[in-house]
């Protein structure tokens, strides 16, 4: 027994050793994996449209970016306070930046005045990034007839005349015919007075639609 203690001692300082050496290269290690770690969330740009015409499909549209990479990109949205908030992802635009989601116009019912809603981004790392939250979401809301279009003022208005159905080329044809009537009417007058200075010009009215650009 007394025999094997020194091969005991000496097994357990190479055990001891060795630990001392795995130690040593995890620290070594250890800057590396930190240089690595993400913890960086994702970059999430948003425009929020506030009013949008009832019966439409509704599109939402954000774009994100990682310096990894962006792993989902999850839209919730619900119907009225009370309602639960239903889950959709959304979907990559071809190589942009740019994800989008449509709620159908059928999946809409007809008497929701307004659309609440949040964004979720999250990264490979599992950072995560808002656009709202759900006690107090983003809001969009359904019109029978959006603000800014109810307040568009007609450029001009339409003429009842029968310049008023003409295209604008139409409209400058009819004015160059025009002023050629006039100017072959005061030639006219001209030579009826027989190169008498005196000789009295005809009056001629001309009346007709201003030009207005078609639209």
């Amino acid at each position: 027994m007394k025999g094997s203690s020194p091969r005991r001692r000496g097994l357990s300082r190479a055990l001891m050793a060795c630990h001392v050496i795995v130690a040593t290269m995890l620290f070594a290690l250890s800057p590396t994996y930190a240089q690595t770690l993400d913890t960086e969330p994702p970059k999430v740009g948003f425009d929020s449209v506030d009013e949008a015409r009832k019966g439409d499909a509704q599109v939402f549209t954000v774009s994100a970016t990682d310096n990894q990479s962006v792993a989902t990109l999850v839209f919730l949205y619900r119907f009225g306070v009370e309602d639960t908030y239903e889950r959709g992802e959304m979907s990559r635009i071809g190589e942009t930046d740019l994800y989008s989601i449509t709620i159908p116009s059928q999946d809409i019912p007809s008497a929701v005045d307004v659309i609440e809603y949040y964004i979720e981004a999250k990264d490979e790392a599992g950072n995560r990034t808002l656009q709202g939250v759900s006690f107090d979401p983003l809001k969009r809301s359904l019109v029978d007839r959006p603000a800014s279009l109810a307040n568009n003022k007609p450029a001009a208005q339409e003429s009842t005349s029968l310049l008023g159905s003409l295209s604008t080329t139409q409209k400058i044809a009819v004015g160059v015919v025009g002023v050629l009537v006039v100017g072959a009417l005061v030639s006219a007058a001209d030579s009826g007075s027989d190169g008498d200075s005196g000789g009295q010009m005809v009056p001629v009215t001309i009346e007709s639609d201003p030009l207005t650009r078609s639209r």
